[in-house]
């Protein structure tokens, strides 16, 4: 079995708008195809390198987040950030497998992303990290709690849970549910979202590089490796060329 592409999703009507208007949204929105692009590269040389290796790896359950919008490149989202992390801990050729496309909600990840873990060898460490866009558009607490309760039932345990983002009374409720669902499950929750002032890319929503940093930061302390500084030689070198159209 070989893992689907992932896709770029037609921008709602209301991105469309708001990149006529503000040109941080455009800025960001004008990198959903080359960064999808760039991960569609990275996840065949993934699988490959895995299989020729031996060597563990990471699957991530999410959103744009996962494909990196907001930073500098694709590798320097969070998951190019935990990768090397990991590297650098133990030494061992960690790979990075990404499920999640731009625009996902928790329905993407039951239907598409969960089922595409049946396509790759199983992880040694599993991310979930969706719903940014469930809260954006309104989804009720009760949908959310939902949601959340189908994916955390059909994911191998133990994964990374992240919590969702905002501080909302939908969000407070919804992530009370998630910790305890996290626990019925036997998953580990993760708490990403940090005071981001000056750490956000143009759009005001996505995180820049230092944002990014900040969300490896907490995956990496979950998952017991301490985050470092590294130089050039320590960094795993991307494996992918990113391309612009």
């Amino acid at each position: 079995m070989s893992l689907p592409p992932l896709t770029v999703k037609p921008p709602s009507s209301g991105v469309r708008m708001l990149s006529k208007v503000f040109g941080g949204v455009r800025t960001t929105a004008d990198q959903i195809e080359p960064y999808t692009q760039w991960w569609n590269a990275q996840n065949e040389r993934a699988l490959i390198d895995a299989g020729e290796t031996g060597g563990p790896t990471v699957a991530v359950i999410g959103d744009s987040m996962a494909v990196g919008i907001g930073a500098s490149s694709p590798e320097k989202g969070y998951l190019g950030l935990v990768r090397d992390q990991l590297v650098a801990n133990d030494g061992r050729p960690w790979q990075m497998i990404n499920l999640g496309q731009w625009g996902d909600k928790l329905t993407d990840g039951i239907e598409r992303q969960i089922p595409a873990l049946d396509t790759i060898p199983k992880p040694d460490l599993l991310i979930v990290c969706l719903g940014s866009n469930d809260m954006v558009w309104g989804a009720s607490p009760r949908k959310l709690r939902k949601g959340l309760d189908a994916i955390m039932e059909a994911i191998p345990a133990p994964a990374q849970v992240s919590t969702l983002i905002g501080a909302s009374p939908r969000a407070i409720i919804a992530n009370r549910a998630l910790v305890r669902l996290a626990d019925q499950y036997g998953h580990e929750v993760v708490d990403p979202w940090f005071k981001w002032k000056g750490k956000q890319a143009s759009d005001r929503f996505h995180p820049n590089d230092e944002g990014y940093v900040l969300m490896a930061k907490a995956f990496c302390a979950t998952a017991g490796v301490e985050y470092r500084e590294l130089d050039q030689q320590q960094m795993a070198q991307p494996q992918a060329a990113l391309t612009t159209g």
